[in-house]
């Protein structure tokens, strides 16, 4: 992978933990599956569109940090799902390179790394040169680990 790309990456972690979640079992959760600290997390506390209690839980990694726990999160995956990110990478690119993953959080919970679309954990990774920089780093990171 090249230094350069490297040092641009940036990964921003989010997940909402809502009034019936356990907060507790949720940050567990980050640093076992993922190997996200609690020092490098970011936690606010909003109301939902019902005024109950939300906690927005949030990470922001650069560089070879956030490599780290990109290929840490890639390794945890089943390989057929590796495949499928993989192959949908471009899907999953906007219009200024950024790179959107959605992982199951009741997985996460139980130290499986899964693809979710419902009440995910949000994944973005990105690159300050624009392009396909994060594309590139993903597709790299999956062969590294098998995908």
């Amino acid at each position: 992978m090249r230094g350069g790309a490297r040092r641009r990456l940036k990964l921003e972690v989010s997940v909402h933990a809502h009034a019936t979640e356990d907060e507790g079992l949720i940050l567990r959760s980050l640093e076992d599956a993922l190997g996200i600290s609690g020092d490098e997390l970011t936690i606010s506390r909003v109301s939902g569109s019902h005024g109950n209690p939300v906690t927005i839980i949030r990470a922001e990694l650069s560089g070879e940090r956030a490599l780290e726990v990109l290929r840490g999160a890639l390794r945890r995956m089943d390989p057929s799902e590796r495949i499928a990110l993989g192959r949908a990478v471009g899907d999953l690119m906007d219009d200024r390179g950024r790179i959107y993953l959605r992982l199951d959080k009741q997985s996460l919970v139980l130290g499986e790394v899964r693809i979710g679309r419902e009440d995910p954990v949000r994944l973005v990774l990105s690159s300050s040169a624009g392009g396909r920089d994060a594309a590139e780093l993903l597709e790299e990171a999956l062969r590294e680990v098998g995908g």
